[in-house]
């Protein structure tokens, strides 16, 4: 997914406050995550994305959204710190990707549990979040459907090509 580029306008609903709210996003997001992602899933999904204004709820639906995945690949544990730890161990996600992982999840650690006077998250990091839960959730769930489409598509043919 590329950078997104959050695009700001102001919000009618309160001209006197001179405030702003996204009108739009660059480059545009998809309406809809593929179907092959699973429902509860995409549901965090689109949280993250459509609440990315409002950064600390977008974070923690993002972490929410990479817990569930690793939870759908059979990595259950008792915390998102030991399943990204054990997704890495089993070659789920890499190393780089397990710190990207474990970054977001401090993040949202950060908004989840925050303490008085420690900063709130950044527009910046519900980007970052948002980017790194779908990149995952395309290479765990929307690849591997791809590639099982194309592979039956191409066993298909050579059936049907004459011998």
């Amino acid at each position: 997914m590329a950078k997104i580029k959050i695009i700001y306008g102001p919000d009618s609903s309160f001209p006197q406050a001179n405030s702003q709210k996204v009108v739009n996003y660059w480059p545009g997001l998809a309406d809809e995550f593929s179907p092959t992602i699973p429902e509860d899933i995409r549901r965090h999904l689109n949280e993250a994305r459509n609440g990315i204004d409002n950064p600390n709820s977008s974070v923690i639906a993002s972490a929410t959204s990479v817990d569930l995945m690793l939870q759908e690949k059979d990595i259950e544990e008792t915390s998102l710190n030991a399943a990204i730890n054990r997704a890495k161990d089993q070659g789920l996600i890499t190393e780089n990707m397990a710190d990207w992982a474990h970054h977001i999840r401090i993040e949202a650690n950060g908004s989840r549990h925050r303490k008085i006077g420690t900063p709130l998250a950044t527009q910046q990091d519900a980007e970052q979040s948002l980017e790194f839960a779908v990149a995952l959730a395309e290479i765990l769930f929307v690849l591997p459907a791809r590639v099982k489409k194309g592979i039956e598509q191409s066993q298909s043919q050579t059936e049907q090509a004459p011998k």
